[in-house]
């Protein structure tokens, strides 16, 4: 099975929280945001060659970096989108970005 094929609890989990904080900043649809989200998700680990499970695991700096990256491409799919205006968009990554990072913030070994 390849990388991002199986979806843990913990990702769902993850989903789901993020996807509520696009709905209340940016207004997207629920499934929208769910379905931005994983599908970043999904090109992260297939492109970063890394599992899930991995992460939680691994140092806070690839974490953080996995982040980033995670994040800039939930940004172009947002931006591409048009239905957001901009002035909430910075708003809302900047909010998806510290639930990201609080949640995975005391995971692994540092």
């Amino acid at each position: 099975m390849s990388t991002g094929d199986i979806v843990s609890p913990r990702q769902i989990q993850l989903i789901q929280g993020a996807a509520v904080i696009l709905v209340e900043r940016l207004y997207l649809s629920k499934e929208e945001a769910i379905s931005i989200i994983s599908e970043s998700l999904r090109e992260e680990l297939k492109e970063s060659k890394v599992l899930f499970e991995f992460l939680e695991i691994g140092t806070l700096a690839y974490r953080q970096a996995f982040i980033r990256n995670l994040v800039h491409r939930v940004e172009l799919k947002i931006v591409a989108n048009k239905s957001v205006p901009h002035s909430r968009i910075k708003e809302g990554i900047d909010a998806f970005v510290k639930l990201l990072y609080a949640s995975w913030a005391s995971l692994g070994s540092q």
